[in-house]
């Protein structure tokens, strides 16, 4: 990745607490982040070698510990990862539709027999005398194109852009019609609806929301039926602590968090209960840990190895 967006104020909220040698520290640990598009190494040390700070290895591995989360393939950061998964996937969506313009126009020319076809006089000829004739022609050609200018061109002449507006108030625009006329789906009413069941600090990212609900709708993944069900029944625990651990509605989509519903619906525990938050709450009181506090463990994933360390010293196998 050679750009991402620094949004100063979350940075402030999160780590304007820092001195000066473990703001730049953790700025350089950003940037080295999202150039590997992948964890930190393992050993602060060599973290501290590779952000050019290896006199100030204390204030490096300091800010590791307390923004990154410690995994066997090194350090990770949620927010990195959240973003690397964005910029994948909107470069994925590019290079298919790039992929699918150029099948059609391979396939325009097979159908052509692989010859463009000659153009053609714009109008027919027009008979001696018909000036008239064409003066009339040319008015209903000018009726024609005025009536048939698009969308994009009214915004542009009819409405200045401001490119530092907030991007929560852009409206994204509606997929393509169906063959019957109507909308697949109203990206952008169905992201208002679900936002309504998150606390306001989550309603965030409304475009790529809206990306994602068509994205996932279209491939059959949910149904909005199914999205909003999810979300009205996961509000109680959405909007507990003032919202602090709740995800936005964009990880909410990308992780598939609406499923924990259905993973915490029967009586016992799934069998997949690894794959969701509320899988690893409801194995962690089957196991006598409770549910996951951050007075106890200020991280869900040291939670969550507490719970896989209390599962295979109970049944002598690890989870899968």
């Amino acid at each position: 990745m050679n750009y991402y967006p620094m949004h100063l104020g979350d940075y402030s909220a999160h780590a304007g607490h820092l001195e000066p040698m473990e703001d730049l520290a953790y700025r350089r640990m950003l940037d080295a982040y999202y150039l590997r598009e992948g964890p930190l190494p393992a050993d602060p040390a060599a973290v501290a070698r590779l952000v050019r700070l290896r006199a100030h290895a204390a204030e490096v591995e300091a800010v590791l510990r307390e923004f990154f989360t410690e995994t066997p393939e090194g350090w990770r950061h949620e927010r990195c990862e959240e973003e690397i998964a964005a910029f994948r996937a909107k470069q994925e969506q590019q290079s298919r539709a790039g992929r699918a313009s150029a099948e059609k126009r391979q396939a325009k020319v097979q159908g052509d027999g692989g010859v463009p076809q000659a153009a053609g006089p714009a109008f027919p000829a027009l008979p001696d005398g018909g000036e008239a004739a064409e003066a009339q022609g040319a008015t209903d050609v000018q009726r024609a194109l005025n009536a048939g200018s698009t969308g994009v061109q009214r915004p542009f002449n009819g409405r200045s852009t401001n490119q530092n507006q907030n991007q929560n108030q852009i409206e994204p625009p509606n997929p393509p019609a169906a063959a019957g006329g109507a909308p697949v789906v109203d990206s952008a009413s169905l992201a208002r609806q679900l936002m309504a069941f998150f606390p306001e600090r989550r309603r965030t990212h409304t475009v790529e929301v809206c990306m994602h609900l068509t994205e996932l709708i279209a491939c059959g993944h949910a149904t909005p039926a199914q999205l909003l069900a999810a979300a009205a029944a996961q509000q109680p625990l959405l909007a507990k602590d003032d919202g602090r651990s709740c995800p936005s509605v964009r990880s909410w989509l990308r992780q598939q968090r609406w499923r924990d519903v259905e993973a915490s619906a029967g009586p016992g525990v799934d069998a997949d209960w690894r794959s969701s938050r509320s899988g690893v709450e409801a194995m962690g009181e089957r196991l006598g840990l409770g549910r996951w506090c951050q007075d106890a463990d200020r991280l869900f994933s040291a939670y969550e190895s507490r719970v896989v360390a209390a599962f295979e010293r109970q049944f002598g196998a690890v989870p899968a």
